[in-house]
């Protein structure tokens, strides 16, 4: 017997026996309220507890704000079961192993369908590594920051899954949460895109309908995520199987991930994102058929999928004569062997002008490596600027460099032999920016560098870098903010940058 099942008692008990969330009393509206739950509770003889606890005590306003997944609506079943086969429980906490990360707290912003798939997918890349990582702890923020639609207001798990997919995630300790989607994605640290994690793709199992067969089968593969209906009942949850007493009112959807179920209790376990205090330390059992919802809709994530990489950018000569012929070069790989489905060259002139040309695969293999190649002859004298842009069939998009462009080559009637780029700050990228843009800059040599942005009377608005930084290129995203996170107001700003004896600055137009 799993031995989750021999210390469920001894847990409920120490729960049961927790001082209050606070050493205040309830108010007299919370009092009541809790009053009601518990007699319609013994009323229709359900099977879960209902008791104090931090988010409970929660104003009415700030208990919605967490729920910032849809509720599902017009769903049908459960459906009859054809359980032959099915292990009769399992519990990803012990199951060979401990494959959940702990239980987080997504703070006052409705952010749970961003932690249920981060949650999700810390899982899945335990279990696709074979081993538990105790301290693995993948960044929300990152996922709330980053991505193009949702936030504190809301979102679907999907749109996180798919962000995973395309953009990864960083580590905790890259970006820590701080429950606000104003916060710049710019703010990540400074070596976020080698520190990223990718997902390989995510499968929806239920569509409107809650098939607990359906569900259960998967969940021999890893955890799932589901979004159900809120009721005023469940903030009082402290333990037993959940189910809706058909009495208080709905409060919005909110999004978890499945991690286990009980066909004997039929019920499944859910692992919540409203902090250890909340129901049996972060956890609820939920019934098959509770009356949310829950399981009507569910995902799950599948496969990891490693980024692709470029090695060896460059080109030759980097310094030509004026109709020499230039080969740019790059090389591909991909641990996944993804085919890339375009792959190209832009091609910065000196009068500004871009043109995109063709990359021609050579022999190789992807996962070690596929030469890319193009040639062309330039006329123009002065300094171009080449970068290198892989998209593969996986949805993935790899840049050389990072942002902006790499200062190669140069073309001029004397060859001196290679040359060494200078430190030079890039302009801003877009401008005017609305309401952000990237500010890029490559360092000759390793060093301090300050960076920051001004307004016209010189003060300081934000800083961008102050500190060490390697020799090469590097980027900063300036989203239009003052240093106390505010919208500043449009018009004319200045970005400059101190590094060593050089000091470059350009001007940003900002539309708000």
């Amino acid at each position: 017997m799993p031995r989750y099942v021999l210390l469920l008692p001894l847990l409920l008990l120490i729960s049961a026996t927790l001082s209050p969330a606070s050493g205040e009393d309830l108010t007299a509206d919370q009092t009541s309220e809790l009053a009601r739950i518990r007699a319609e509770i013994a009323r229709q003889d359900l099977s879960w507890r209902a008791g104090d606890n931090p988010t409970f005590r929660l104003p009415a306003a700030e208990r919605t704000r967490r729920n910032g997944s849809p509720a599902p609506s017009d769903w049908q079943g459960p459906l009859p079961r054809d359980r032959r086969g099915l292990p009769l429980l399992i519990d990803w906490r012990d199951n060979g192993g401990n494959w959940v990360t702990p239980v987080r707290d997504q703070e006052s912003c409705g952010s749970c369908w961003v932690f249920s798939a981060v949650a999700a997918f810390e899982s899945w890349v335990m279990l696709n590594s074979g081993a538990p990582i105790p301290t693995l702890d993948l960044s929300e923020q990152y996922v709330l920051s980053c991505v193009d639609v949702g936030g504190c207001n809301g979102g679907w798990c999907q749109n996180a899954l798919g962000f995973l997919t395309t953009e990864g995630a960083c580590d905790e300790a890259c970006f820590p949460y701080l429950s606000d989607d104003s916060i710049p994605c710019g703010d990540a640290c400074n070596d976020v895109l080698e520190r990223l994690v990718y997902l390989g793709d995510h499968e929806q199992i239920t569509f409107g309908t809650i098939d607990v067969d359906a569900i259960n089968t998967a969940l021999q593969d890893g955890p799932v995520i589901t979004n159900f209906a809120i009721y005023e009942d469940f903030y009082a949850y402290t333990e037993g199987i959940y189910i809706w007493d058909g009495v208080s009112a709905a409060d919005g959807g909110h999004s978890v991930i499945v991690i286990g179920y009980d066909d004997g209790r039929q019920a499944w376990l859910a692992k919540n994102s409203w902090g250890t205090r909340f129901g049996e330390f972060g956890y609820f059992w939920i019934a098959y058929d509770s009356g949310t919802g829950f399981g009507s809709e569910t995902w799950q994530a599948r496969d990891l999928n490693q980024r692709p990489q470029l090695r060896d950018a460059g080109c030759a000569p980097e310094v030509a004569s004026p109709g020499a012929m230039v080969t740019w070069s790059v090389t591909y790989r991909d641990p996944e062997g993804d085919v890339p489905l375009a792959a190209t060259l832009t091609l910065l002139d000196p009068g500004g002008r871009t043109d995109i040309y063709p990359l021609s695969a050579g022999d190789g293999d992807l996962v070690d490596g596929v030469p890319y190649s193009a040639d062309l002859v330039l006329t123009e004298m002065g300094q171009y600027g080449t970068r290198f842009r892989f998209y593969n069939e996986a949805g993935q998009e790899v840049f050389w460099p990072a942002s902006g462009f790499a200062d190669l080559p140069v073309v001029d009637p004397v060859s001196a032999g290679p040359r060494q780029i200078r430190t030079t700050l890039r302009a801003p990228a877009p401008n005017p920016a609305n309401p952000g843009c990237t500010i890029a800059f490559h360092l000759a040599s390793p060093g301090d560098v300050d960076l920051a942005v001004y307004d016209l009377s010189g003060k300081r608005v934000r800083t961008l870098i102050r500190g060490w930084r390697g020799a090469g290129e590097h980027r900063e995203i300036w989203h239009g903010r003052d240093a106390s996170g505010g919208a500043v107001p449009s018009g004319t700003y200045l970005v400059q940058m101190r590094a060593g004896g050089h000091v470059e600055a350009h001007k940003i137009s900002l539309v708000q």
